[in-house]
């Protein structure tokens, strides 16, 4: 028998028996109550519907490792989020969600959480305890500030905050020794700290949109760092080039007037 089903009607024949779930672009505005009845889902994909709610049932789904939410209309998330404990893939891209509920602390195993294209103003200090986060990405949030608990993500090898509207270059993401990808850019962001050396598995930098007008100097001791994308700054090519000769595991900085390639 098989174990996926592509409606609610095939959900509901055996719900017991279902693991994945697939009812992508079905212009659902709730969800079936009797779905909590399918206790063994591991992978459910709920993207572009009309969904303005997730019940508090969903907690029901208590073994499901991955969680597909994009493109609905959800404001918020219910607090029994936090009680999935085995997620590991939370995908929210796409809706109006304001807030994040304390409850996410609960998510111990979730590896990778997207809020891209949000309404995101407030993420909770809980954040900080999801320690088996590898990936965040608040691409394109009215975000103004992260939480100082970020530094705790000590797995967090991803983080996009492109496109926000943070106030000044957030001091937490310095503590993240796992990062290998940082994307940050904000009208606000007009300088980057000596700090950011602490970085030291970085690999990707990207600070376009940022109104800087130079990079740190500690930026010449970041070993693993290859590429550096310098689009709407302000950075002067004289230091571009000093990087660019300096850092020997430099590959390619992208620069409004120049691109630099090894």
């Amino acid at each position: 028998m098989s174990t996926d089903a592509h409606s609610i009607s095939q959900a509901l024949q055996n719900p017991i028996e279902v693991k994945e779930l697939y009812l992508d672009s079905k212009k659902l505005e709730t969800l079936d109550e009797r779905l909590k009845e399918c206790i063994h889902l591991e992978v459910v994909y709920l993207q572009q519907n009309k969904l303005k709610e997730l019940p508090s049932w969903v907690d029901s789904w208590s073994s499901i490792r991955e969680l597909y939410l994009g493109g609905n209309l959800l404001a918020t998330l219910p607090d029994t989020i936090g009680k999935l404990q085995n997620l590991k893939i939370l995908s929210l891209g796409g809706n109006p969600i304001q807030k994040l509920p304390d409850s996410i602390d609960g998510l111990n195993h979730l590896e990778i959480l997207k809020i891209d294209d949000g309404e995101l103003h407030y993420i909770p200090n809980t954040i900080g305890m999801l320690q088996n986060l590898t990936e965040l990405d608040l691409f394109r949030n009215p975000i103004s500030d992260l939480p100082p608990s970020i530094s705790n993500l000590s797995k967090l090898s991803s983080l996009n905050v492109s496109q926000t509207n943070l106030v000044e270059f957030p001091k937490a993401i310095c503590g993240l020794p796992s990062l290998n990808y940082l994307a940050i850019s904000s009208d606000g962001i007009t300088n980057i700290p000596e700090a950011i050396s602490n970085l030291y598995n970085l690999n990707t930098l990207v600070l376009s949109g940022c109104p800087i007008t130079g990079l740190p100097e500690s930026i010449k001791h970041m070993n693993q760092l290859q590429n550096i994308s310098l689009y709407d700054t302000k950075v002067p090519i004289s230091q571009v080039q000093e990087i660019f000769n300096t850092v020997a595991t430099i590959s390619m900085i992208e620069h409004p007037d120049i691109l630099l390639r090894h």
